[in-house]
């Protein structure tokens, strides 16, 4: 039972002479939109959402949207919890949702 957060590195950053400060402005970015890949070949589970506000941090998830896709062929659920639309279970492989935060809730958006 595992899920994988894939960031991938923006082309701007890999060969850019940006400074270090725009490169992590630029990677920050490129996390409000991580794709969690989500494996249950050993069973089913369930996993909550971060807060839709402001973290222990002090980052704030507002307007921060997350991916969850279930890549393993098996029978088992993934179920996400913490959307205000209720929760949502993925069932067969390659399912996914898609939610954003708002400030104040998590929204399903695809």
């Amino acid at each position: 039972m595992t899920t994988t957060r894939t960031t991938l590195v923006p082309y701007t950053v890999r060969a850019s002479a940006l400074s270090p400060a725009d490169q992590k402005h630029i990677l920050t970015l490129d996390t409000a939109q991580p794709l969690n890949t989500v494996d249950t070949s050993e069973g089913s589970y369930e996993q909550a959402l971060p807060s839709p506000g402001t973290e222990e941090s002090g980052q704030s998830n507002q307007g921060v949207e997350l991916i969850f896709k279930k890549v393993s062929a098996d029978v088992n659920t993934f179920t996400l919890t913490g959307a205000a639309d209720g929760p949502q279970t993925l069932t067969a492989q390659y399912s996914k949702v898609r939610v954003q935060s708002d400030g104040t809730n998590w929204w399903v958006t695809g």
